[in-house]
């Protein structure tokens, strides 16, 4: 464990970017980003397809017609 230890202490902290630091000296919000439309149409599409798969998996089997 020891050694594990040694290899910790070594590390230095990194520094936040530049644009972080003054924004948390500031006190400036960040600024709002524009919604994925494009995460929010595929993840809606997945859900309509397995909404579908669903749907014709657990429909219940035909009754089937009686042999004359």
């Amino acid at each position: 464990m020891d050694d594990f230890e040694d290899r910790l202490a070594e590390l230095r902290p990194v520094r936040a970017p530049r644009e972080l630091w003054d924004r948390i000296q500031t006190g400036k919000l960040a600024e709002r980003r524009m919604p994925s439309f494009r995460r929010d149409a595929l993840s809606l599409a997945a859900a309509a397809l397995l909404l579908a798969g669903l749907y014709v998996v657990l429909q219940p089997s035909p009754e089937p017609a009686p042999a004359n």
